[in-house]
């Protein structure tokens, strides 16, 4: 794609500009202090920053990372179920699993996870750095306790 002769892009951002071209648009980081790693000490879903800061806390199995707490359907906001150990949209209820994954639809895709690290042994969120499920794995997307 060309910009330098398109008519329409006048008034765009030189970040448009850059997404149109097919580059990713830098970002800054958004960083949020999540708190001490000891309050999120035990496995579980620590669910308060999910209204807030529309993000849950998870620790499993020896990892704890960040995953969006909104529904990937309609972006509302989802709800831990200890009873079935499942995170549940209560608007048209989808469902996903204590890591995100989904399990029901009508939302197809699992929830994003955000950029995590430690620093002065708090937990560090990106909200601007996002892990969809095949990059899970890769470093950032948690950290190990």
């Amino acid at each position: 794609m060309v910009l330098a002769g398109c008519v329409t892009c006048s008034g765009m951002g030189l970040g448009t500009a850059h997404a149109l071209a097919g580059e990713p648009e830098a970002k800054p980081t958004r960083e949020f202090d999540a708190g001490l790693l000891t309050e999120f000490a035990s496995d579980g879903v620590y669910e308060q920053f999910a209204r807030r800061e529309r993000l849950l806390v998870i620790r499993k199995q020896g990892r704890i990372f960040v995953s969006s707490s909104t529904c990937t359907h309609r972006n509302c906001v989802v709800k831990f179920s200890n009873e079935n150990n499942e995170l549940r949209c209560p608007c048209h209820g989808s469902s996903f699993d204590d890591t995100g994954t989904i399990l029901e639809g009508p939302a197809t895709i699992s929830m994003p996870r955000y950029g995590v690290w430690v620093r002065n042994q708090r937990l560090i969120v990106n909200t601007n750095q996002l892990f969809t499920e095949r990059n899970w794995d890769k470093a950032g997307a948690f950290v190990e306790v």
